[in-house]
């Protein structure tokens, strides 16, 4: 079940002192102990409503979670080695664990029945220790891998182990009560158990002061509460000499105590009409901040990701906050740097942190250290610093996390960065590629970060075999060389064209390259030039091109009549003219009746030039040219000569694009 609540009136790091209450989702709840989780949520046990909760801080949205075991009262809460939430089922009699990302909620078997687990605590090297208060008591540890239990009994029998918790000695410390047999309340203790040899001590303390919780604090020191009514004291425990010096006039039953985030020790008060106080560690002056809601039973409390010291108020079903004057633990998010882009690496920039009780957090934990996101969920392996970016990753979007955690106050923060949007790795790609005889047009399109451009070159390449100065092939690949025969042929590779290229990201340009002269002197000669168009540059790509004029060839319709020494033509006709095609009509010679006539294709490629001639006698010798022409193609060039008492004679040349005069046509 989810709850919001408005958190309006109460923002981070709220002044010293200053309390606002919120309800459980389920009134009667029983609120007990309470973490900070490496999600950046609070965690509280709920005991008489069987439930773990997780509470959102920011937004002070809460939801409930069960445990497997039905009425397990769950009591003391830690944050554990794995990440996962741990806490004591009372009722049960069992240890449990919840992931605080996949909310699976599962629990273990104590080896003594009935055991009443209270307090838990990570221990030094990784287990979770708890306190068992049942008749007798016992202190255990649980592995957070195997869940196997092993169990320790208390120094004095007849005493339960309560608080738990870990000394700046680096040994688990427990708080023991007098809660069974004929001398209830009578006896008071404090032990440890050295976690080289395995052996349990305990000392006295005041008697009937019923010691409940136990916390290092700031200055290397260890600090209880003294609980009992008649007593209510803060005790500060000098581990070397085994005694306790008591503070506090008129507190109201200490209950749990912690090291705060502004170097002060904190407790809660549970005695009506209930407070949240802090001990200064040096002057040892306290200064309690009584609760909006009278009588409302502090319990637990513990450091947030905010600053503020969250609580329990197991009287009245609620969970407050209270400000401790310290700055929020984040004082600036973590950042991605680097160029966001695929194939590129990313450095998550390390978040900067306040000081919590005069310490800077750090990776302690496994699970603490730096995350990477894509889209916001969780990249599977992804806990190095930095993060190479693979191409599936453009268009999508990476920021980083980083979880660190301060040891002293037992508060997991983590700190999100802005996401970065990732763009392809530059690039251009060939997209369309159209060629006209003598250029060829390509399309690309570039991509990449909005400030990059796509640049290179693009090179047009042949490979001509010349016979001495003629050239006899052009092919676009090297062929085996033929066995040479004189008149030796050689090959060679020519540069055709050539040109550079440069346009933005995320645009489709066209680039056009025109043969050079090399290249356009080779088409004239073969009208046919295949070619390979290379791209280097952010553009990587070979293509083979074909430049390539068409050749016009007509077969003209034509009659001459002829007697001795002379010639006239009857007939001389051009049908199928390409469109747009000119056409030059040429008489050189006596009895021409002109020099030179042009005349534009007609519309349906038809043209009559024997008119033209006029019938005049045109002497042996004279010639009459027809030269056809038309844009982009091989003209046709057909000369009649003149001969005596015979039909013209009649040859066929042609004319490139370009060239001044006729000339054999390529084969």
């Amino acid at each position: 079940m989810l709850v919001a609540l408005a958190l309006s009136g109460t923002a981070l790091s709220a002044p010293v002192g200053q309390i606002a209450e919120f309800a459980t989702p389920t009134a009667g709840s029983l609120p007990e102990g309470i973490v900070a989780g490496p999600d950046g949520n609070l965690w509280f046990a709920e005991f008489l409503a069987n439930h773990i909760v997780e509470l959102n801080p920011s937004t002070g949205g809460m939801t409930e979670f069960t445990p497997p075991t039905a009425a397990s009262g769950p009591t003391g809460v830690a944050l554990g080695p794995d990440g996962n939430i741990w806490f004591t089922e009372f009722g049960a009699g069992r240890i449990g664990e919840i992931n605080p990302v996949t909310h699976a909620v599962t629990d273990f078997a104590i080896p003594t029945a009935a055991s009443a687990p209270v307090a838990i605590v990570e221990g030094p090297d990784g287990s979770m220790w708890f306190t068992e208060s049942a008749d007798p008591g016992k202190i255990a540890e649980i592995n957070p891998t195997t869940h196997v239990v092993t169990e320790f009994p208390a120094p004095t029998s007849s005493l339960t182990p309560f608080g738990i918790g870990v000394g700046p000695d680096g040994n688990i410390w427990f708080t023991e009560k007098d809660v069974h047999g004929a001398t209830i309340g009578t006896t008071s203790k404090i032990g440890f158990i050295n976690l080289t040899t395995d052996t349990a001590s305990d000392f006295p303390i005041t008697n009937s002061s019923a010691p409940n919780a136990i916390a290092a604090g700031p200055d290397g020191s260890l600090w209880i509460t003294e609980s009992a009514a008649a007593v209510s004291k803060i005790g500060l425990v000098n581990i070397a000499a085994k005694t306790v010096t008591e503070f506090g006039t008129g507190l109201t039953s200490p209950t749990v105590i912690v090291p705060g985030p502004d170097g002060n020790i904190w407790f809660t008060e549970s005695g009506n009409p209930g407070h949240v106080a802090e001990i200064n560690a040096v002057t040892h002056d306290v200064t309690e901040f009584a609760t909006p809601t009278a009588n409302s039973g502090p319990v637990s409390l513990a450091t947030g990701p905010d600053g503020n010291l969250w609580f329990t108020e197991g009287g009245v079903s609620k969970v407050g906050l209270a400000g401790a004057g310290a700055p929020a633990a984040v004082l600036a998010a973590p950042s991605v740097s680097g160029s966001p882009q695929a194939g590129q690496t990313l450095t998550c920039q390390a978040a900067t942190y306040s000081a919590g009780a005069g310490q800077q957090p750090t990776f302690g934990f496994g699970f603490d250290g730096f995350r990477w996101l894509l889209d916001g969920d969780l990249i599977a392996g992804a806990t190095a610093q930095t993060l190479a970016v693979p191409p599936a990753d453009a268009g999508h979007h990476i920021g980083c996390e980083e979880i660190a955690t301060y040891p002293l106050v037992a508060a997991t923060v983590p700190a999100t960065s802005a996401a970065v949007t990732i763009s392809p790795a530059l690039g251009a790609a060939v997209t369309s590629v159209k060629t006209t005889p003598t250029t060829v047009a390509l399309t690309l399109h570039c991509q990449g970060l909005p400030t990059q451009r796509c640049t290179g070159t693009m090179k047009l390449t042949a490979h001509v075999t010349a016979r001495g100065s003629k050239v006899v092939g052009i092919a676009a690949a090297s062929k085996k060389k033929p066995k040479p025969k004189p008149p030796k042929k050689v090959t060679k590779l020519e540069t055709i064209g050539s040109r550079t290229y440069s346009m933005p990201t995320g645009k489709s340009s066209t680039v056009t390259l025109s043969l050079n002269s090399t290249g356009k002197r080779l088409l004239v000669a073969r009208y046919t030039v295949p070619a390979t168009l290379t791209l280097t540059g952010t553009a990587s790509a070979t293509r083979k091109v074909t430049f390539k004029y068409g050749v016009i060839r007509l077969s003209p319709s034509y009659t001459w009549a002829f007697g001795p020494g002379f010639s006239y033509a009857t007939e001389l006709t051009l049908t199928h003219l390409p469109k747009g095609a000119k056409v030059a009509l040429l008489c050189h010679g006596h009895g021409c009746p002109f020099s030179k006539k042009t005349f534009s294709a007609p519309k349906n490629g038809k043209l009559a030039l024997a008119s033209e001639l006029k019938k005049r006698h045109l002497s042996p010798h004279s010639t009459v040219t027809i030269q056809i022409t038309a844009p982009n193609e091989v003209g046709q060039v057909i000369v009649f000569t003149i001969v005596s008492g015979k039909s013209p004679t009649e040859t066929f040349e042609c004319l490139p694009p370009g060239a001044r005069s006729p000339s054999a046509c390529a084969r």
